[in-house]
């Protein structure tokens, strides 16, 4: 019987291991140029993109198109002290503005990145979007804001880093809910079993 709970305990663990998504969190620097009309509070940009595997290496610049992102299951938050956008409140990320993409090291971490947060599809006055490069000329951080409506779009205001100021990136697995629920419950039915023998 014990063998058999060891064995349910292991296999839930290595479910969680091979079901572990790899998450990628990125901190950027200190915004030093806010400009009026940018919330009270904002102070840089960190956030995270997370994917079920390890990017492939060595990628250049790739743009990934939103279908393929869809099949990597892909997640993402970001915020810059104020403001969050992520999957759940209908934004997205894109890999298409101009020199944009992610380039990758023989490890899968991210080396090069250019891309767009957006927060959703609605034009309403808060959060426009979140932008983040490391590529040369166009290197750092911007958080923009609609400060009003007008006719066919908004006045905006925005916060940066100031040319050269990225961040940086780090890489770690995040286990699938569903694989922290199952080696927990084998936990729990190792603890009723063992206070039922005794």
């Amino acid at each position: 019987m014990k063998r058999c709970i060891l064995a349910l305990i292991l296999g839930a663990y290595s479910v969680g291991v091979n079901a572990a998504a790899v998450r990628y969190t990125y901190q950027g620097m200190n915004f030093s140029f806010i400009a009026a009309g940018v919330p009270s509070g904002v102070t840089h940009l960190s956030g995270y993109l997370q994917f079920d595997n390890v990017l492939d290496p060595n990628l250049d610049q790739y743009q990934f198109t939103p279908g393929e992102l869809e099949a990597m299951n892909y997640r993402f938050e970001f915020t810059d002290g104020v403001a969050v956008a992520d999957n759940d409140d209908g934004g997205w990320v894109s890999f298409f503005p101009t020199g944009g993409g992610i380039s990758t090291d023989s490890a899968g971490m991210i080396t090069g990145w250019k891309f767009i947060v957006y927060d959703n599809d609605t034009l309403a006055i808060g959060l426009l979007n979140f932008s983040s490069s490391n590529q040369t000329g166009s290197a750092g951080d911007i958080t923009a804001y609609c400060t009003s409506l007008i006719q066919n779009g908004c006045n905006s205001a925005s916060a940066s880093t100031g040319s050269g100021n990225s961040g940086a990136w780090m890489m770690s697995t995040v286990p699938a809910p569903a694989a922290l629920y199952l080696f927990g419950s084998a936990l729990g039915l190792l603890g009723w079993i063992r206070r039922v023998m005794h």
